[in-house]
């Protein structure tokens, strides 16, 4: 409900800012933007993971009409806080993994995940050099706990496929917003934004079965997800070299 809502007024908003605000520029341009910020999992995943990290890109296709463009957009996340201990079957009452050799293994949990999506956007200018910028898009969102293991003990019950059975690996459709405010000097050399980002959605669980919970994980439940990041611009083309406002 919350993300149909959000998308509405987004499209109504960018309709009518087209219908009643002059065109930014005539030019068509194609862009680069490598992205760092700070995500963090909201409502049922907030008992999976802590807060993490993403890495993207987007590639944008600026189209000189009303300061619309297209974005193809991937991410990674990752991260090192897990909250849920899938392997608690596998530690003694005391806390430990052993391994095949009888020493206990340094077993580590961490977090990872990609982001594939398209999504439209709109500028809207606020100054000489300065606008901000708003986009939607939808994509496709996987995420699991990768068990790391310990270089120098190996533990049986980890082995090959074994990991797949604790791994809590989830795939699915989802609708991300961003909002950013985007800088570009007067030379177009010094190019960046700074924003947040909101993804929701819908996941199934890829796994037939977990080990430690003894059931199937193919249930389909909500997954959302909220970023602070910021990014640097890189300019490829542009049709002509009148200046472009992005």
């Amino acid at each position: 409900m919350i993300k149909s809502l959000a998308t509405k007024i987004f499209f109504s908003v960018l309709l009518l800012s087209i219908v009643c605000s002059p065109p930014l520029s005539a030019q068509q341009r194609l862009s680069a933007d490598f992205s760092y910020g700070l995500q963090s999992p909201l409502g049922r995943l907030q008992n999976r993971y802590g807060h993490g990290y993403r890495a993207g890109i987007g590639i944008k296709y600026h189209t000189g009409f009303y300061g619309l463009m297209t974005s193809i957009d991937g991410a990674f996340l990752f991260g090192d806080r897990v909250k849920e201990d899938v392997l608690q079957n596998l530690r003694t009452s005391e806390g430990f993994i052993y391994g095949n050799d009888k020493t206990a293994a340094n077993i580590q949990l961490r977090m990872r995940g990609w982001l594939l999506g398209l999504s439209l956007g709109k500028d809207w200018r606020i100054s000489e050099l300065s606008n901000i910028r708003f986009a939607t898009g939808i994509g496709y969102l996987s995420h699991k706990i990768r068990i790391q293991d310990d270089p120098q003990t190996t533990v049986p019950q980890l082995n090959a496929g074994y990991k797949k059975g604790y791994d809590r690996l989830e795939g699915g459709m989802l609708l991300y917003h961003t909002l950013d405010w985007v800088y570009q000097s007067s030379d177009e050399k010094i190019n960046f934004s700074l924003g947040m980002e909101a993804l929701v959605g819908k996941s199934t669980g890829l796994r037939s079965y977990q080990f430690d919970l003894r059931e199937d994980f193919t249930q389909r439940q909500t997954t959302a997800w909220i970023a602070i990041k910021a990014a640097w611009i890189l300019p490829f083309f542009q049709k002509d070299k009148s200046k472009t406002w992005y």
